[in-house]
C-alpha cells in the first residue's frame, strides 16, 4: 500500500521558501567597461585554519546593470539569482 500524500499549505507571496532565502551582496564596482554589466568585488574575512591569523578573500562577480552604467570604484548591492 502507497503511503498516503499530505497537502502542504499554500504559501502566499509575501512568505519567501525558508531554503532558498536569498542575501544582498555588497561590493566595489572594479570594472565598468562592458555595457550594461559591471564586475564587482566583494572582500571577507577569514581565519587561517592554522595561524588564526584573519586574512582578507576577495571574490569578482559580473553583476547586469540595466540603468546607466556605475563609475569604477563606486559602490554596489546586488541579489544572487542562481
Amino acid at each position: 500500500m502507497p503511503p498516503k500524500k499530505t497537502e502542504e499549505p499554500k504559501k502566499t507571496e509575501g512568505q519567501a521558501d525558508e531554503r532558498r532565502t536569498r542575501h544582498t551582496e555588497v561590493g566595489i564596482v572594479v570594472s565598468a567597461k562592458m555595457t550594461k554589466t559591471v564586475v564587482v568585488a566583494v572582500e571577507r574575512l577569514t581565519q587561517h585554519p592554522m595561524y588564526r591569523k584573519t586574512i582578507r578573500r576577495t571574490s569578482k562577480f559580473l553583476a547586469h546593470d540595466e540603468r546607466a552604467p556605475r563609475r569604477a570604484t563606486g559602490c554596489a548591492s546586488w541579489r544572487p539569482v542562481r
